[in-house]
């Protein structure tokens, strides 16, 4: 099982009815599909962490969640991080772009 697209570390989460999460790096994420959300302590905001959020809107660089987080702590990078704080895609992509054609084999033969 192949899980796409990879991890990607968060550089910023708004304080909106839904959480809008910007990213380090450019996404291959859709709308609709589910990330979970991890922030280490260091970060604040912890209450949003390890929430699992439905992408509802997605740019190059960031995805806004259905997570209300208007009355979280404020999400800040600290200065020298041990960990970083990442949105970590659930499930398998329906993607064809990403799809392997052989998780449908049924029979192997050499």
């Amino acid at each position: 099982m192949t899980f796409y697209p990879a991890n990607n570390s968060i550089t910023a989460i708004s304080q909106e009815s839904n959480a809008v999460i910007s990213l380090s790096e450019t996404n291959d994420l859709t709308a609709g599909q589910v990330v979970r959300i991890n922030v280490p302590k260091t970060y604040g905001m912890i209450q949003i962490n390890e929430k699992l959020g439905n992408i509802l809107s997605v740019t190059s660089s960031s995805i806004t969640v259905d997570i209300d987080s208007t009355h979280f702590d404020a999400f800040s990078v600290p200065g020298s991080p041990v960990q970083s704080a990442l949105i970590i895609p659930v499930g398998e992509t329906a993607n064809e772009n990403y799809a392997n054609n052989l998780d449908d084999a049924t029979r192997n033969v050499s």
